[in-house]
């Protein structure tokens, strides 16, 4: 399987950021992804995810390394190979003794790879959003309380490309209280009032039967977000502000959470 880039109309937007940021030796793109040893077992409702993890053990790790590859490649950095980031998610798990953990893989100018890891609570299913009730019987995942910013978000290259120039996403989240490893998330919106993406995960939210994300013009294209798309669990359309309301269901997914069930509250 493979990732989806940047739509044209996105690319042909963003050409002056990227050129502006391509020497800025301060920038690093990342991606984040899941280590556990029980992920076979935790991806047993769609197996076919196994095929582009790791060792049995990173969660999607090769399109983690697609997405970073081709970030990277924007901005006309140094070939980034997948023996060099399957090294690195080796060497950063050696001495690891947890079962289970998040590894942020950075990329810079100079071609350098840097892993930070550090623990994440057991999962039961990694999938379990994608059930039909809230949360599985057999799952002890917490549904997360999801909020809309009470700010806007404008468009710019860093909503589209996965850096460490995160400020928005971090004054959303003090916004409305949200502390790492908090089971609460914040919606963006942008200049059009269209929901584009969570401050930590891709969201989808029920509309007419079907679990709809934003478009590829407007929001960043997560690894999950482009697994559950290519496989049909979600598709892209725009969502309106105005229908994420309180009581409303949403899915949040990332590379280290899965997929979670949300439920809409007030700010």
């Amino acid at each position: 399987m493979k990732i989806r880039g940047l739509a044209q109309a996105s690319l042909d937007l963003l050409e002056p950021q990227i050129a502006e940021n391509a020497r800025d030796e301060t920038l690093a793109v990342f991606t984040t992804l899941r280590y556990d040893r029980r992920l076979t077992e935790l991806t047993r409702r769609i197996p076919i995810a196994m095929e582009d993890s790791y060792n049995d053990t990173f969660f999607l790790a090769r399109l983690h390394y697609q997405r970073l590859k081709y970030s990277s490649q924007l901005f006309q950095w140094p070939e980034l190979k997948y023996h060099q980031f399957c090294n690195a998610l080796d060497e950063a798990v050696a001495d690891f003794k947890e079962s289970t953990a998040r590894i942020r893989v950075e990329y810079n100018a100079q071609g350098v790879l840097r892993t930070v890891v550090s623990p994440v609570p057991q999962r039961d299913n990694l999938f379990s959003g994608l059930s039909d009730t809230p949360v599985e019987t057999e799952s002890q995942d917490p549904i997360f309380d999801a909020v809309l910013d009470t700010e806007q978000t404008p468009t710019s290259l860093f909503s589209f490309i996965k850096t460490n120039k995160r400020a928005f996403y971090d004054e959303a989240r003090a916004r409305h209280n949200i502390a790492l490893g908090a089971t609460k998330e914040v919606l963006l919106f942008n200049e059009k009032d269209e929901i584009t993406e969570g401050s930590i995960s891709s969201v989808a939210v029920l509309i007419d039967g079907q679990w709809v994300t934003p478009p590829a013009e407007e929001t960043m294209n997560g690894v999950l977000r482009s697994f559950l798309i290519n496989l049909g669990f979600v598709k892209e359309g725009p969502i309106h502000k105005s229908l994420v309301k309180p009581g409303v269901n949403v899915l949040l997914f990332n590379g280290v959470i899965g997929v979670v069930k949300g439920i809409v509250k007030a700010p």
